[in-house]
């Protein structure tokens, strides 16, 4: 596919095929999408195509090339017009040039003038894309220094001043919303992603894309809002925003819908108080069911805290379960807490998260397992795909069941003097470029040996190996400096940064971005 898209507009076709022939287009990489010969025809071809490119004689049927110009800025587009004209009268130079067309060429068409108008469209062309680039860009990172802000704890912002210096946004003096949107079903493991950008797709359309903010690094997408006087109330907002999502189910098939939202707010000093708001309505699906709308303001006050289900019997349980790596008596053990939360008549659906993640902590500490702040938070992504307390069990069991697997796995591998000098090489020279080769001379075997070998005893590839060095490696940077990603990369023996962005989150289960966002 070409850069460009351009469309020529004449009525006479010998003058069309000579554009076509004196102009350099595989050299600019410019398509010719369209030919017209009237100025009808041609505005329905820039309304089809929309061309990057427009070249239009003057003198062309039912339009002349100005009012063409004029037609096409009117409805909203905007191609860079070259002017083409036997007449070389002042006016129509003066309209094009107020029109801010590229250049005005009079005829004949000279084959240096014509490629010179065309190279100055390119420029400007790639200029305005880096321009886009380089906004869109900075528009990313004010976004994600908020949520990560918001993650951490850290945001305070007191007026909307203190917010546009900080965040390089400005803060509307409107009504705000903050909204929890969870998605759920079976078979959604592999489609979140979709999910995902299809329910932003929908909110983008719903508002203008300066008056709101998303994330969705946890899973369950949460949505930041102003709305107009005109809007109507936030009830009707979500209730609209529900409708539109579960038509996805017309082509993504069906899946269950939970939309909690806060209380309106207008200081962006309430701001992390909202979002609370929307996370604790939109939780209230573990007790009420999934597929409807919750408002914070009118879900029932108080509840028995889970702490309260935590005994000194149950916590000594999962410790000594845990150390012993039994995973049978650590699934009798959560069973038990699960017939415990589920006979309180006023349960704590707010506190689960914390509830699971204080069973994982212990079970992690209780087993010596490493990389606990990745487990975790994969466990906090998955558990907003939950619906269900019973859901919520199953995933608590299968992480706990997990770590106790891994543990035993990893303990019945008794390494080689030959894998664990390869492991020694790799810990040390991760930041270098290592070549199999020279990874097989250091232990004074073949490649294809200790290819083999390495596979057997770690269960893993050397490359998979290098790589997960790597990110670890990556992960302090990340959490302990303000390095850029593409430092980051080339400090941890990444070629370039989009390769090590595609390595981490394989591998760590979320982009560095977001695990910057949380741990730093």
């Amino acid at each position: 596919m070409s850069s460009y898209k351009c469309i020529i507009i004449d009525d006479e076709p010998l003058i069309c095929r000579l554009i076509h022939k004196l102009g350099d287009w595989s050299e600019f990489d410019i398509e010719i999408s369209a030919i017209c010969y009237d100025g009808e025809s041609a505005l329905e071809e820039i309304s089809r195509h929309k061309p990057d490119i427009v070249l239009s004689d003057i003198r062309v049927p039912i339009y002349n090339g100005i009012e063409i110009m004029e037609r096409a800025q009117e409805a909203g587009l905007h191609p860079l017009f070259i002017i083409l004209s036997g007449y070389s009268e002042f006016e129509y130079a003066q309209r094009a040039i107020q029109l801010k067309a590229v250049d005005y060429l009079v005829k004949p068409i000279r084959k240096d003038k014509l490629n010179d108008a065309l190279r100055r469209c390119c420029d400007l062309l790639a200029a305005a894309t880096e321009r886009h680039a380089a906004a869109e860009a900075l528009a990313d990172a004010h976004k994600d220094l908020l949520w990560n802000d918001l993650c951490s704890k850290r945001y305070f912002c007191q007026d909307a001043e203190d917010f546009e210096a900080k965040y390089g946004t400005g803060w509307t003096r409107k009504t705000h919303y903050a909204a929890a949107v969870s998605i759920s079903r079976p078979e959604l493991m592999e489609q979140r992603a979709l999910y995902i950008d299809r329910v932003l797709s929908i909110f983008s359309a719903m508002f203008d894309k300066s008056a709101f903010s998303c994330d969705s690094s946890l899973g369950c997408i949460y949505l930041l809002f102003s709305m107009d006087e005109n809007s109507g109330s936030g009830a009707d907002i979500f209730q609209k925003l529900y409708v539109d999502i579960k038509h996805l189910e017309d082509t993504l098939g069906a899946f269950s819908l939970t939309i909690g939202y806060s209380d309106a707010f207008i200081l962006p000093y309430n701001l992390p108080e909202h979002l609370e708001q929307a996370q604790h309505a939109s939780d209230y699906r573990f007790e009420r069911g999934a597929d409807t709308i919750y408002s914070f303001s009118e879900l029932p006050g108080g509840c028995l805290s889970y702490k309260e289900l935590i005994t000194e019997t149950l916590t000594n349980n999962i410790i000594y379960n845990s150390g012993t790596l039994d995973m049978e008596q650590l699934k009798i053990s959560i069973r038990g807490l699960e017939t415990d939360f589920l006979r309180s008549s006023d349960r704590d659906f707010s506190g689960l998260i914390d509830l699971g993640i204080f069973i994982l902590n212990t079970v992690m500490t209780a087993a010596h397992f490493p990389e606990q702040e990745v487990l975790r938070e994969r466990f906090l992504y998955d558990y907003r795909f939950c619906v269900t307390y019973n859901d919520f069990f199953q995933l608590l069991t299968r992480y706990s069941c997990d770590i106790l697997e891994q543990k035993k796995e990893a303990g019945h591998v008794e390494l080689s003097s030959s894998v664990q000098s390869a492991k020694d090489y790799i810990n040390k020279h991760y930041s270098e470029k290592i070549y199999l080769d020279d990874l097989a001379k250091s232990v004074c075997l073949s490649a294809n040996y200790l290819s083999s070998i390495f596979k057997k005893e770690l269960g893993t590839g050397i490359t998979e190996y290098i790589n997960t060095v790597r990110c670890s490696a990556a992960k302090e940077l990340l959490k302990t400096t303000v390095l850029s990603l593409n430092a980051i990369a080339e400090k941890t023996g990444y070629a370039d940064e989009k390769y090590f962005q595609h390595q981490f989150k394989k591998i760590v289960g979320i982009t560095p971005a977001q695990f910057r966002r949380i741990y730093s």
